[in-house]
């Protein structure tokens, strides 16, 4: 029985999961930092170089270098620049002027100083919020100094330069953090102007629910007899499990959005749900040796019996519905439906870990509360002490 073990042994089991889960928590943080998340928007092409069917080939790194070694004259440096991402519209205004109307220092437009292979037009490629330009003279780059003002359009919008990016590597630990929440912030706040209302009220009452949820655990550990030392038992064990199936879907490949998480978290939280941990504490606390005294000169059932004996009366059902729930959420992470797909999967991953850790993790603690109660408080014929 995988119960056994943990139930013995529970310190070295609970430091075991511990371990790892400090270990998961600090790959999620390198996952993040690194994550494009994070990182400045992509701006391809960031290499060019001259090619015989091509005037301007877009290429990898590998090549332009490779280009470069051969015909220094064949690869290209680009300016690469970050457009306004929140409106379309902004963007097709600010590539318009930066292309045709910006002047460089000497009075010079873009257009008389871009790059012309074979007698093309310029070069000036835009994609989503991004524009790569290939300059023949830097006499235009003066212009885009740090916190120059570009232009002010008709409407009233000033686009200014907001100077160079800097690298999130480079970052000391509170900085990145700081920025990570910001940039959350803004992600969030940019797709609130733009969600539907219903979507914003799906997601609000996803939260109402959350909480919902840590109330009546909070509750059903009071019936029980414990205020304080079983809920957070129960909530490590949930906590614990996500830290560990976040590492276990990046190595599945599971796509995993910052902010797509955030906003599904109260339903992973309501789909796994505090049942079936709340099931197997009942059957521990409840169990003849934990309510009653035993009968005098009997000898005391240790804790580690009194767990296991606990786990075989209720595991069936237990199990029963992990893999049932599982295989309804591979289901839907089978179902193609994007975004559905990633937030099923993940919970199913979840739920895998979250059942490995209530055979384990979590019977290890219930048998160290239950040793406090038995040993420490003992005669206890009510669970108030525990």
């Amino acid at each position: 029985m995988l119960v056994l073990r943990p139930a013995y042994v529970p310190i070295e089991t609970i430091v075991v999961f511990f371990v790892g889960g400090t270990l998961a928590y600090f790959h999620i943080l390198d996952a993040i930092k690194h994550s494009a998340f994070l990182s400045a928007p992509a701006l391809p092409p960031a290499y060019a170089r001259l090619s015989p069917r091509s005037p301007l080939l877009q290429v990898s790194p590998a090549d332009w270098h490779l280009a470069r070694a051969h015909s220094p004259s064949a690869a290209l440096d680009l300016v690469s620049l970050v457009l306004p991402p929140s409106d379309p519209a902004l963007a097709a205004r600010f590539v318009a002027h930066l292309t045709t109307a910006l002047p460089s220092s000497t009075g010079h437009t873009y257009h008389s100083l871009c790059f012309r292979p074979s007698n093309a037009s310029c070069f000036a490629h835009h994609r989503f919020n991004s524009l790569s330009l290939a300059l023949a003279d830097v006499d235009w780059l003066p212009a885009l100094a740090p916190d120059a003002l570009l232009f002010s359009d008709p409407s009233g919008v000033e686009f200014r330069v907001a100077g160079p990016h800097v690298s999130i590597e480079s970052m000391r630990t509170p900085t990145w953090v700081a920025y990570a929440a910001c940039t959350l912030v803004e992600r969030f706040w940019l797709l609130a102007k733009k969600a539907d209302s219903l979507d914003i009220l799906l997601v609000l009452a996803g939260y109402i629910l959350m909480h919902i949820t840590f109330f009546l655990l909070i509750a059903r550990s009071r019936r029980l007899g414990s205020n304080f030392w079983l809920p957070l038992a129960i909530l490590s064990t949930g906590i614990l499990a996500l830290l560990l199936a976040l590492p276990l879907a990046m190595a599945l490949r599971i796509p995993i959005d910052p902010v797509s998480l955030t906003e599904a978290l109260p339903f992973l939280v309501c789909t796994i749900g505090f049942d079936k941990p709340l099931r197997f504490a009942r059957a521990v606390f409840t169990h003849p040796h934990v309510i009653v005294s035993p009968v005098p000169g009997a000898s005391l059932k240790p804790a580690p019996r009194i767990v296991t004996e606990s786990f075989a009366k209720v595991y069936p059902p237990i199990i029963r519905d992990y893999v049932l729930e599982i295989a309804v959420l591979l289901a839907g992470a089978y179902s193609g439906v994007r975004g559905l797909s990633q937030v099923c999967a993940l919970a199913a991953i979840v739920l895998a870990v979250d059942c490995l850790l209530l055979c384990t993790f979590l019977a290890a603690v219930l048998a160290i509360m239950i040793e406090v109660c038995l040993f420490l408080y003992f005669p206890c014929k009510t669970l108030n002490p525990c």
